[in-house]
């Protein structure tokens, strides 16, 4: 291949691949190339045209509507132009942007070279999210949402063409910490973090602080690239994951000290004022309301259409309809509910009445209640068919979460444990005295003892081998070895930390008893 009709100095000389459909990487080669150069596909142009130092190489994709033809370089300052020898040939195929992209995030699917003028369905892994339809050319475009329902990690995204059946490609959708502990199952584990782990999280710096008006004792939630989290000034705050940025408030009847959950667009979150809120997650529109009792920390998990919230004062364990907010059920205990977790469609939740507690979730019949003795303010995590909870005199349990048996119990040091497990490996659990537990899963014995801190609140946090605690009046955020205990990040946050680490897409978030919440990142 060679250059035609080229004034001197921009020459293409060669071009990599020759055929490929909308998306498809291109390398374009020959000399006088440039960044600001325009790069057309049989007249459609190109986006991104990236160009090396020497100005030899050019780096490109097929663009939307592109069609099979000549592919011509334009100098724009100059007006030379040059192009490929040999025509670029569009196929059948699919393209989506980002690649990346959060649940309930908007992407933009392009098809290229398929069936004309036909109506296409197109599917996020099993979920279908619109329907295409192709012009004469057999090209499209559609903008359409990845599905709450999706986990983190690598789905097909598919259009299904007559004729050809699947055309495929990948969307990744990436981690994100939606509600308290992380998940339903309150494991306190992102295990899809690939960003940050134990060979660079000493490199964490502070990206940014946002200021509230109170304290943040609240555990952050973070999805579709939105921070969500309360604040003691009576507040729900929700912020660019990204810079910080206030997208939107919403001011409650009291305090916020529980942990916003986000599903299905809709946030929902519990004030000390006693009401319970659902809220459009990207607008912060009031969407419903309930009145429930005043609570100062149990947060709500979200499971099957329905959300879980648990009361202070009557100690009530509550069931609404995440949509209409109708009130499902409610089981009374008869002590102060921390928050509840979910699992194969069983409520668990611990309670000062010194019970665990196992409610069906669509019914709200007790499955059964077990009695540890002392105040359970400690939420269960679920892993395995079993179930990890504290209590007040320094035990903690593990239930088959099936039954209620307790399997085996310990005692690490004596102090309250109010702090919630982490569960992936190992079960990881602070003290009132500042110690940080790992223990084996199966017998409860102690694999690693580490100090960080005194009166331990925040709940620790698991990701790619590292677990992340606030140490209470000490004032630090730690980082540990999650496989020897090891501190590999160590920093000073001049205020107490209550609140407990969330982890999403390569960002640490917390809040403190400074009035601020922050991110940090390597």
């Amino acid at each position: 291949m060679s250059g035609t009709g080229v004034a001197a100095g921009l020459t293409v000389t060669g071009m990599s691949p020759t055929s490929g459909a909308v998306g498809t990487p291109v390398t374009i080669t020959g000399t006088g190339l440039a960044s600001n150069d325009t790069v057309a596909f049989n007249g459609t142009a190109a986006g991104s045209v990236q160009a090396n130092a020497a100005g030899t190489q050019l780096n490109t994709a097929v663009p939307a509507f592109a069609t099979s033809g000549v592919v011509s370089v334009t100098d724009p300052a100059t007006g030379q132009r040059a192009s490929a020898a040999t025509p670029f040939t569009v196929t059948p195929g699919l393209s989506v942007s980002p690649k990346h992209a959060w649940r309930g995030g908007r992407v933009t699917v392009f098809g290229s070279a398929l069936t004309p003028g036909q109506s296409e369905p197109i599917f996020i892994s099993s979920t279908r999210v619109g329907t295409a339809v192709t012009d004469r050319n057999g090209n499209f475009q559609l903008g359409v949402l990845v599905p709450w329902s999706l986990t983190a990690g690598e789905f097909p995204s598919y259009v299904i063409a007559p004729n050809r059946g699947r055309i495929l490609t990948t969307l990744f959708v990436v981690g994100d910490w939606p509600e308290f502990r992380h998940d339903s199952g309150h494991t306190g584990l992102d295990g899809f973090e690939t960003s940050i782990g134990v060979s660079n999280v000493s490199k964490l710096v502070r990206k940014w602080a946002f200021p509230t008006g109170g304290a943040v004792v609240s555990p952050p939630a973070v999805a579709n690239g939105i921070v969500y989290v309360g604040s003691n000034d009576g507040s729900l705050y929700a912020l660019s994951a990204g810079t910080g940025k206030l997208l939107w408030s919403y001011a409650t009847g009291g305090p916020v000290m529980s942990a916003p959950a986000v599903t299905n667009n809709r946030v929902f979150v519990h004030s000390n004022g006693g009401i319970f809120y659902a809220l459009d997650a990207t607008t912060g529109k009031l969407l419903w309301q309930r009145s429930i009792g005043a609570n100062s920390d149990s947060s709500p998990v979200t499971a099957n259409g329905n959300v879980y919230v648990g009361t202070y004062y009557d100690g009530n364990l509550y069931a609404f309809n995440q949509a209409t907010g109708g009130m499902l059920w409610n089981y009374p205990t008869h002590g102060a509910l921390d928050s509840p977790a979910v699992a194969n469609g069983i409520v668990y939740v611990g309670s000062q009445d010194g019970h665990v507690y196992a409610v069906n979730g669509s019914t709200g019949h007790l499955v059964w209640a077990t009695p540890t003795g002392p105040i359970v303010s400690s939420s269960p995590a679920l892993t395995g068919g079993q179930l990890y909870v504290g209590t007040n005199d320094g035990n903690l349990y593990e239930l088959n979460a099936a039954n209620g048996t307790v399997t085996h119990s310990v005692t690490p040091d004596g102090s309250p444990i109010r702090t919630s497990p982490a569960v992936g490996g190992s079960v990881f659990v602070g003290t009132d005295y500042g110690h940080v537990y790992a223990l084996n899963p199966s017998s409860l014995a102690t694999k690693w003892q580490a100090s960080a801190g005194y009166s331990l609140r925040s709940s620790p946090a698991l990701a790619n081998g590292v677990l992340y605690t606030g140490a209470g009046i000490w004032w630090h955020l730690f980082g540990l070895n999650a496989a020897s205990g090891a501190t590999l990040w160590d920093h000073y946050m001049g205020a107490d930390i209550d609140s407990s680490p969330a982890v999403a897409n390569g960002r640490v978030y917390v809040g403190s008893y400074d009035q601020y919440i922050y991110a940090f990142g390597p």
